[in-house]
């Protein structure tokens, strides 16, 4: 079955010349099985194309009825049948030849060639031997799947044959050709000598091998059938056949048999023809070969034609549109009209969009690209507003080129039309534009500055806010290198950034200086994006300018006041420690030594105390004044805290130049301090520790100094010690505990015990005491918690405890017990730390807990080293709902007054008055009279260290209201704390000296 095809993209094979072609192009081609000729496959088109171009008679079949196509040659063969017989099925058109070929029709359909001789119709049948006689040939024409879809016959005019009967005899001794004779049956009775030339085999010879064995196997059946039924019917014999030689080889012949008639009427004889047609069987493949090459290359053409980007028309030099592919298509619309002429033209709608005068015109005819080509001319880029020919009725701009096709003597012969869709490629440059346009809108009133420069780092746009920040114009920056403007101290950083930008590399954000117009700098936070072509490479940059001095200002202004005391101006604690870590490892390479003074002042806090705030800050301003004017430039002296100072000295012989300086230091300071109309006297304590003796970083250093401090103060105050032997002894020891205090917290070897606080009266736990414990049983916290303060490592133990003790509570809140108060307790060293209570009160809300799940204990020395400072810690922290409790109450040296001031909830009578209560009469005086004023500070009251049912009756019988001790209950660990208090609720409370575990 043929399938039709699209019409875009074809050569139409009846534009041409002719009387058979001027017949087919008025036929009703819509109402034809297949369509028009442009529809059918190109292997049939091409075909149809040969043959009607061929001078030579042909005529060609098509599809399952066999409609009859011929040309102009084989017309004048059919005589009176044309043209009626053209496009008719061959049984009505040629009924006789339909019959006679039938047998040559099927074998061609399954794809074999055959031949034969016959006469056309308008000659008689009958009539003389040879007389308007053709051979003839079938040749099959496959589609692109191999299928048989039509038959191309190929006619040629043979010789006449005046041949009698009575010198056949002399004839078949003379022929050239090879000529044979049988008898009536077919038994081989003579030869001629050509014949046995041909064969090379005697008359014996064949007739002892059989003729029928030297036939071509696939030619054998077939011709001893069509042998068998001429004998039978009597009728001339025609056939074409591969004949055996001699030499073995295979030859094409055609193999004629007609009968001798008797004079009964009968056949006497049949005389047979051989002739070598092998040149005309090769010439015949040869043809069909380049029928199916040309329409292989039509197809390749095709194939060209599709895969181009462009759309591609060609017309013939009529005007008429024979081919084009399926981008016109796409252009123009599904049902292009195939115009036939120039004039025809006119019907298409377009305008003039080159931007010229025409510029909107419509055009006519003879305007459009192909018109002008066929007229010779050569037509470049024209570029024309297009209306689709489908219903769309789509606009679109088109850019088109023609030119004429001429054949080799100069004769135009049609023209060929490129097309390129330019509607997207316009629409999206007038986008760009847009977008560009807005670009320059907003660079030139952008709030930062925008600077672009090329590969060579030359400006080439800059908006107005840069030009402001720079006091430049727009002017005098472009063509400015940005080297030009850049500060002479951020030169190379920029110049590197840009180098590694063009080499690749990813953008950058980078901070820096220009340098204004008038030569000031500006600091700038400057991102840096490359520009990089479609390749990749670099062809420039662009920046986005921050002008950030007001920031760096700003910054530089927090940096001074993070490194330095905001009442005296001197350096602080992170200061020198930065400045240290610089120094020392210098003089450790240099073999330099140093030196640290740790300074404290005597009866400074009387001055407090006495003549207020604001006079004890005017003279630790002067102190700081006077030590900061005693020192070397190279030397740097910081405030500690409080009243203690720490100097640095960075160079020094020996320790007699460390003492001379401290000499002269304390000897400053002792000089009298007019405050108004005061004049205040302060000393000094002052320990000294030497660098590289005394310890190899800052930390050991000044520990060591604080040491010999200690003992300065221990000599009577005023004066100065030096880190000795003596000192070291005790600090071996210190030392240790210090190195085992960093390995267990390093190790998370710390843990926390829980002992029951009990209300006397109920007998309820009413909170739990949270104690710190590590694995070294022989060192109590009595011993490693002075170290750990001293040294500093209290505080990351303290940061530990208070998020240990809040998870615990989480967890009893997690597993069912009731809000059970955990106590904390607070070192002197972390309650001076500034943001102690912003970061308890982080703590509980990290762990989601509630401000009366945690409380805490401080002791008197916690709180005497710097009362206002405690009083604004404990207030905001009571102010949270924090309980405040004063632990080892009667212990320290705290007055009435002082106490009436603190915000506290709790006192804790210390276990060294509660656990002799029963028999000794200082402590009971002692206990009664903290519990009696505890009542009227209206502060609860708790004794510690009740290890017996004496003591507990004893302080509940004097008003004391709760209790602490072994005989309460045990420090445990969190997880024995939950089940001995679960036991003591269900009733199962063991007797009170056993009750809890042994927390160690």
């Amino acid at each position: 079955m043929i399938t039709p095809l699209p019409v875009h993209g074809i050569h139409d094979p009846l534009q041409g010349k002719g009387n058979v072609r001027e017949l087919l192009r008025s036929q009703d081609w819509p109402g034809f099985p297949i369509g028009h000729p442009l529809q059918w496959p190109a292997p049939l088109r091409t075909a149809l194309q040969l043959m009607l171009d061929a001078s030579q008679p042909m005529f060609l079949l098509l599809g399952p009825e066999l409609l009859l196509f011929y040309n102009d040659a084989y017309a004048t063969l059919l005589g009176a049948r044309h043209p009626a017989a053209m496009l008719r099925p061959l049984h009505q058109a040629w009924p006789e030849a339909m019959h006679r070929w039938r047998s040559l029709i099927d074998r061609t359909l399954q794809g074999e060639p055959c031949s034969g001789e016959q006469s056309p119709p308008d000659v008689p049948p009958n009539g003389p031997p040879g007389q308007g006689r053709f051979s003839f040939s079938l040749l099959p024409v496959r589609e692109d799947g191999g299928a048989v879809s039509a038959i191309l016959s190929i006619w040629t005019e043979l010789e006449r044959r005046m041949v009698q009967e009575e010198n056949l005899r002399v004839l078949l001794g003379q022929t050239a050709r090879a000529l044979w004779e049988t008898d009536p049956d077919g038994t081989i009775i003579g030869d001629s000598p050509s014949w046995r030339r041909l064969t090379g085999q005697t008359r014996e010879q064949w007739l002892a091998q059989g003729w029928i064995d030297a036939i071509h196997p696939e030619d054998r059946n077939f011709a001893a059938q069509q042998w068998r039924d001429a004998i039978a019917t009597g009728m001339p014999l025609e056939l074409e056949l591969r004949l055996r030689l001699a030499s073995g080889d295979w030859r094409w012949v055609e193999l004629r048999a007609a009968p001798l008639p008797a004079g009964n009427g009968g056949i006497r004889n049949w005389l047979g023809m051989i002739i070598d047609i092998e040149r005309r069987r090769r010439a015949e493949e040869d043809l069909l070969r380049a029928v199916h090459e040309a329409a292989a290359e039509r197809r390749q053409l095709d194939a060209v034609l599709e895969a181009a980007p462009v759309g591609i028309i060609v017309a013939d030099a009529d005007g008429a549109l024979v081919r084009m592919n399926s981008e016109v298509k796409r252009i123009c619309g599904v049902d292009c009209p195939l115009s036939r002429s120039v004039a025809e033209y006119g019907r298409w709608k377009g305008w003039w969009a080159d931007g010229s005068e025409r510029h909107g015109e419509p055009l006519r005819a003879e305007d459009w690209p192909m018109s002008r080509a066929l007229k010779g001319e050569r037509v470049q880029h024209v570029m024309i507003e297009f209306e689709a020919w489908d219903a769309r009725r789509q606009r679109c701009i088109l850019l088109i080129s023609a030119a004429p096709i001429q054949d080799g003597e100069g004769s135009i012969t049609g023209a060929v039309v490129g097309v390129m869709d330019l509607t997207d490629h316009v629409r999206v440059e007038a986008e760009l534009r847009q977008s560009q346009e807005r670009f320059r809108k907003i660079v030139s009133q952008a709030a930062t500055g925008v600077v672009e420069a090329d590969a060579a780092g030359i400006m080439t746009l800059v908006n107005q806010k840069f030009c402001d920040m720079l006091g430049y114009s727009e002017a005098e920056l472009i063509g400015k290198t940005v080297v030009d403007i850049t500060a002479p101290d951020s030169v190379p950083h920029t110049l590197e950034a840009v180098a590694r930008l063009a080499a690749g590399g990813p953008d950058f954000v980078i901070e820096k200086q220009y340098r204004r117009k008038d030569g000031t700098l500006m600091w700038a936070t400057s991102s840096v994006n490359a520009m990089r072509g479609a390749d990749g490479d670099y062809q420039g940059l662009v920046a986005i300018v921050v002008d950030i001095t007001d920031r760096k200002m700003a910054e530089a202004r927090v940096r001074h006041a993070s490194l330095h005391d905001t009442l005296t101006g001197l350096p602080n604690r992170a200061m020198l420690f930065e400045y240290a870590s610089h120094l020392l490892p210098h003089n450790r390479r240099t073999g330099q030594r140093a030196a640290v003074l740790f300074i404290d002042l005597d009866r400074f806090k009387p001055i407090n105390d006495t003549h207020g705030h604001e006079a004890g800050d005017q003279v630790l301003r002067e102190v700081a004044a006077r030590l900061a004017a005693s020192l070397r430039a190279e030397d740097i002296v910081i405030r500690l805290g409080g009243d203690e100072f720490i100097v640095l000295l960075q160079d020094i012989h020996d320790a007699i130049e460390a003492a001379e300086v401290t000499r002269h230091a304390v000897a400053r300071i002792s000089t009298p301090y007019h405050v108004g109309e005061l004049a205040l006297s302060l000393s000094a304590s002052v320990g000294i520790s030497l660098f590289p003796e005394d310890g190899q970083d800052i930390d050991t250093l000044i520990s060591h100094a604080d040491l010999a401090m200690y003992q300065a103060k221990q000599a009577g105050r005023n004066n100065f010690q030096f880190y000795s032997a003596a000192c070291a002894a005790g600090a071996r020891q210190q030392i240790a505990i210090e190195q085992q205090l960093k390995a267990a917290l390093h190790d998370r070897a710390f843990h926390l015990c829980y002992q029951p606080v009990v209300d006397i009266e109920s007998g309820e736990v009413v909170s739990a005491e949270a104690l710190l414990r590590w694995p070294n049983r022989d060192i109590g916290p009595d011993r490693f918690v002075p170290v750990a303060e001293a040294t500093g490592i209290i505080n990351p133990i303290g940061r530990w405890l208070l998020r240990e003790a809040s998870r615990q509570y989480r967890r009893w809140q997690d597993h069912g017990l009731p809000s059970i108060p955990i106590a904390v307790n607070v070192s002197v060293v972390e309650f001076r730390d500034r943001d102690f209570a912003g970061r308890f009160e982080r703590t509980m809300r990290e762990y989601g807990i509630d401000t009366d799940a945690l409380q805490l204990e401080v002791t008197e020395t916690a709180i005497m080293d710097d009362v206002d400072h405690a009083v604004a810690i404990l207030s905001r922290l009571k102010a949270l709902g924090v309980k405040i409790l004063l632990d080892d109450f009667g212990t320290g040296h705290s007055s009435l007054a002082y106490l009436a001031r603190l915000p506290l909830n709790k006192v804790k009578i210390d276990r060294s008055f509660v656990a002799p209560l029963t028999h000794d009469v200082a402590s009971q005086a002692v206990t009664n009279a903290m519990i009696a004023l505890g009542r009227t500070l209206d502060l609860e009251v708790v004794a510690e260290g009740v290890e017996s049912k004496s003591v507990l009756d004893y302080i509940g019988a004097h008003g004391c209201k709760q209790a602490q001790g072994f005989y309460l209950g045990r420090p445990m660990p969190g997880e024995e704390f939950e089940v001995w208090y679960r036991q003591r609720a269900q009733g199962v409370l063991p007797p009170p000296h056993s009750i809890g575990l042994r927390c160690h």
